[in-house]
């Protein structure tokens, strides 16, 4: 009688054990892009209170930063439209990479004090869980060896696809728009269907002119980068665990904002500097496929 007391309270255990393990595994699902997991997902001992705490929050900061991501759109379209009206302007272009950077510093602390707010939710050892991941991931502008489009963290899937391999003119191999259909390998490049363009369209000498502006600006742009990369390893360390200095953060994501800029002209620089060697034909072809951030450039 007693053994099956003790079975049938066991049995309870685990259906609630059972149960609970579900609910957390469905949230972790829920919140878990295809091969893209994030913060909210590798944590499998929430509480429903830490879950439902998490999602307002997660909704709060989304909303908070919509209007900066939609000035960036903004921004970029008109960045896009000085970059490729003759002649550019200079000064206007120069504000325009100025203000992009500036709303995208705004994102940027935004996103670290929901952070903090998210981890004030969490235990120690959950908070631990969290920060090993922002630890994992590479600078967003550096070189470090999540490297994927953009100098950002690699894509996967759809993304990638954005930067497909083609076929190019000729039957020629080439970099288009992918279809889609492709999939990312982790370093944000994808398999798919481009258009009829190519590096092709360009001239022999245009293309060795192409290649030796970019081994150029990987060499101008080096120093800035490494310098970057010690802020971003400087940036995980003082944002790690929940007592965290705000204003000292602050202060370092504005110095990682004015090496973001000098980047940013670097590489409009550079890219100014070849389009004026172009013929008019090369040029649409260029700023066409530089729009769409053709992944034979490198510059974007």
């Amino acid at each position: 009688m007693k053994n099956r007391y003790f079975l049938a309270l066991a049995l309870i255990a685990i259906t609630i054990g059972n149960a609970t393990a579900q609910r957390n595994k469905g949230f972790r699902q829920s919140n878990c892009p295809v091969n893209a997991p994030n913060q909210y997902c590798i944590i499998d001992d929430l509480t429903d209170e830490q879950q439902d705490k998490m999602n307002a929050e997660r909704v709060k900061f989304q909303k908070d930063v919509q209007a900066d991501r939609n000035r960036l759109g903004e921004l970029q379209a008109k960045r896009r439209t000085i970059e490729t009206t003759e002649p550019i302007d200079q000064q206007a272009l120069d504000n325009i990479m100025a203000e992009m950077n500036k709303v995208k510093t705004s994102i940027q602390k935004q996103r670290i004090r929901h952070q903090q707010t998210v981890k004030s939710f969490l235990t120690d050892d959950q908070i631990v869980t969290f920060d090993s991941f922002n630890g994992k991931r590479g600078p967003k502008n550096g070189m470090g060896p999540n490297q994927g489009r953009n100098f950002n963290k690699g894509q996967c899937d759809n993304q990638a696809l954005r930067g497909g391999r083609g076929q190019g003119k000729n039957n020629q191999p080439g970099y288009g728009r992918g279809n889609g259909q492709g999939k990312g390998n982790g370093n944000g490049y994808g398999r798919g269907y481009g258009s009829a363009n190519s590096p092709a369209m360009l001239s022999d000498e245009m293309q060795q002119t192409i290649k030796q502006a970019h081994i150029d600006l990987l060499k101008q742009q080096q120093p800035l980068t490494n310098q970057l990369n010690e802020l971003d390893a400087q940036l995980k360390t003082m944002t790690s665990g929940k007592s965290v200095d705000l204003k000292k953060v602050d202060q370092l994501i504005d110095k990682q904002a004015a090496l973001r800029l000098d980047i940013a002209k670097l590489r409009s620089s550079k890219m100014q500097a070849i389009r004026s060697q172009m013929s008019d034909e090369e040029r649409i072809w260029f700023d066409r496929h530089h729009m769409n951030r053709g992944r034979h450039l490198n510059f974007n």
